[in-house]
């Protein structure tokens, strides 16, 4: 009986936590451009946010836009599947007596997706660890995770200011 309490709970937090992503990148200030954008995200994108810092050659600044280009469609093309599954969940919830079998499958296939792109995005910054020196690498883990320190102070300072 357990197991079937979790289920709308994880519904529920499924279907939240989209918007909630959405509004955490707000509060960072910028704007985002697409999948594989975001610092955070550690995408080749987010690497050339950083190129001032990392003084990039010519010759890494071309190849880090080839791997950004390689992997974009399939990093885009995953977040609409995710996101087209998250409003399929949303539909048949709405349904007076959802089927409790789809509603499973349909979190699989997000859950399967959400593997997908972390293996694309793993793969990503692998090729990008490669192009990098080893400083430049150590000085863009330094420099990301100053960036996740200051959006969760914001996100922090947010929710306190909201109450």
């Amino acid at each position: 009986m357990k197991k079937v309490l979790w289920i709308p709970a994880i519904v529920v937090l499924l279907l939240f936590a989209f918007p909630l992503m959405a509004a955490a990148q707000e509060t960072q200030g910028e704007a985002h451009e697409g999948p594989g954008d975001s610092v955070g995200i550690l995408g080749p994108e987010g690497v050339f946010k950083l190129v001032d810092e990392l003084k990039l050659s010519d010759d890494q600044a071309n190849k880090l836009h080839a791997i950004k280009d390689s992997s974009k469609r399939d990093i885009f093309a995953a977040h609409n599947e995710m996101m087209t599954t998250v409003w399929d969940i949303q539909d048949e919830m709405k349904k007076e007596s959802p089927d409790k079998a789809k509603l499973y499958a349909m979190a699989d296939k997000i859950a399967d997706t959400q593997k997908k792109i972390a293996r694309l995005r793993i793969d990503q910054m692998l090729q990008v660890k490669a192009v990098l020196t080893a400083e430049q690498f150590t000085k863009l883990t330094s420099l990301i995770e100053a960036r996740k320190d200051k959006m969760k102070k914001k996100l922090i300072d947010k929710v306190i200011g909201d109450k």
